[in-house]
C-alpha cells in the first residue's frame, strides 16, 4: 500500500481502537463503582467488556506500530513464533474470539432467564463457572492449536490467522455458528414474548422478567 493508504489505515486503527478502549473502560468502571450491578447478567457484560478492551488494545497497538512492525500483506504470510506480528496476531485472535464467545453466552443467558417459571433475583445469581469453562476453554484451546501450527502472521487485515483453511475453520466457522445461534435465540424470544403478551395475565410476568434482567 502507498503512504496515503497506510496513513489512513493507521488513523482508522488508532481512532477505532481508542474509542473501543474508552467504551470498555466506561463499562468496567461503572460496574466496579456500583455494587448493585453485581449480578450474573451484569457480570457477563463486564467480562465481555474486558475482552473487548483487549481486542481494542490490539487494534490501537496495530495502528501505533505501523511503520515499525511489518503487519500487512496482500498475501497470507505465516511467521515464526518469535516474530512480533505472530504474537500480536495470537493476542488479537484470543481477544476477538473471547469477545464473540461472551456475546453468545449473554444471548444464551437471556434465553434461560425467560424459561424460569417463577423468576426471582436468586435466579439471576446462579453459578458462572459453566460460562467461564466454555469461553476460556474453547478460546484457549483454539489459540493453542493455531500457535502450535504456526498459523499467525501477516494478512491484508494486519497480524492475524495467515493460513486460508485455518482462517475458515477457526474464525469464520465459529463466528457463523454464533451469529446463526444468536439469531435463532432472539427470534425464539421474540415469538415467546409475542405469544405471552397476547394473554393479559402474562404481561406482568414478562415485565418482571425484563426488570429482573435489568436489575
Amino acid at each position: 500500500m502507498d503512504d496515503d493508504e497506510s496513513r489512513e489505515m493507521q488513523i482508522v486503527f488508532i481512532a477505532g481502537g481508542g474509542l473501543g478502549i474508552l467504551a470498555s473502560l466506561f463499562i468496567m468502571v461503572t460496574y466496579g463503582r456500583f455494587r448493585s450491578l453485581d449480578k450474573t447478567n451484569n457480570k457477563l457484560v463486564f467480562y465481555l467488556s474486558v475482552c473487548d478492551f483487549m481486542f481494542s488494545s490490539k487494534c490501537f497497538l496495530t495502528g501505533c506500530l505501523m511503520g515499525y512492525v511489518d503487519q500487512f500483506s496482500s498475501t497470507l504470510q505465516p511467521l515464526d513464533i518469535t516474530d512480533p506480528c505472530f504474537l500480536i496476531g495470537a493476542f488479537g485472535y484470543f481477544s476477538a474470539f473471547s469477545t464473540t464467545s461472551w456475546n453468545a453466552m449473554i444471548t444464551v443467558r437471556l434465553l434461560r432467564s425467560f424459561h424460569y417459571s417463577a423468576p426471582s433475583k436468586s435466579d439471576h445469581n446462579d453459578v458462572e463457572w459453566p460460562y467461564h469453562v466454555y469461553v476460556w476453554g474453547v478460546v484457549s484451546l483454539s489459540t493453542s492449536i493455531l500457535i502450535y501450527l504456526r498459523a499467525f502472521g501477516r494478512s491484508y487485515n494486519g497480524c492475524w490467522i495467515a493460513v486460508d483453511h485455518l482462517w475458515d475453520v477457526f474464525w469464520l466457522l465459529p463466528l457463523s455458528i454464533y451469529i446463526l445461534s444468536c439469531t435463532v435465540i432472539m427470534i425464539t424470544l421474540h415469538v415467546k414474548i409475542g405469544r405471552s403478551m397476547k394473554q393479559t395475565n402474562a404481561r406482568n410476568d414478562i415485565l418482571l422478567h425484563v426488570c429482573i434482567w435489568m436489575d
